[in-house]
């Protein structure tokens, strides 16, 4: 699979920031190395367009899982996905410096036919050093219900929690069907997160407080690591 940079209607600056965040992200994709994570091999310039190189995947996403299945998955069947994004959450957060995803969601995870799991898309994704702001590789804070509000800018940083957050809604999603409120609005409207057993009552109870944990307004108040 090529991945191809075109940028039409930037000036200069504009443009040379965004190869350098492009070349960024094809350097460190190409040093990492995990099963649920797609190879990078190759990137190279073709006139005024970038590319990277990377493994071809076939599958579907979680996303398109859900919607051709018209209702909620099962706890079961998301442990099978919840446990290896816990591990190559794991593996990218222990990075030195971590790597941060920033854009966890079922349409960004991919289900091959073997039924290996995969992160496909790091578009946003940054390095984060303790006590220095993260530096971005290509800009964008998220999608609204999957990312925390220290993403959304405002002097806050992110790091291995702003994952946390965003692991929590994708698995709120693919367990309820629902995408829970996004974080600006829970912040200035109030809006509240129903347990996901309020909404598909086939779940165990047990699990809504790990839930509604990961997807603490707060850093603090969420687990610690993956």
């Amino acid at each position: 699979a090529i991945k191809e940079m075109e940028l039409r209607r930037v000036n200069d600056r504009e443009f040379q920031s965004a190869v350098k965040q492009f070349q960024s992200e094809a350097r460190f994709l190409a040093h990492l190395d995990h099963p649920n994570l797609v190879q990078v091999t190759d990137f190279f310039v073709e006139g005024d367009k970038h590319y990277l190189v990377m493994a071809y995947i076939t599958g579907q996403t979680l996303q398109q899982k859900l919607r051709a299945r018209g209702k909620p998955f099962g706890w079961p069947q998301v442990l099978e996905w919840a446990r290896p994004l816990c591990a190559v959450l794991t593996y990218l957060h222990s990075q030195d410096p971590p790597i941060l995803f920033r854009d966890l969601k079922p349409s960004n995870v991919m289900v091959e036919e073997s039924g290996r799991l995969r992160l496909i898309d790091f578009g946003i994704a940054r390095t984060g050093q303790e006590g220095e702001r993260t530096s971005t590789f290509l800009q964008g804070t998220g999608t609204s219900g999957f990312s925390p509000l220290e993403q959304y800018g405002g002097g806050q940083s992110t790091d291995h929690r702003s994952d946390i957050y965003s692991l929590g809604a994708t698995l709120y999603q693919l367990l309820t069907g629902k995408v829970p409120p996004d974080a600006v609005s829970r912040v200035s409207q109030g809006a509240v997160v129903p347990p996901p057993s309020t909404v598909n009552p086939d779940l165990p109870k047990a699990l809504d407080s790990v839930i509604l944990k990961a997807l603490a307004k707060s850093p603090a108040d969420r687990y610690a690591t993956a």
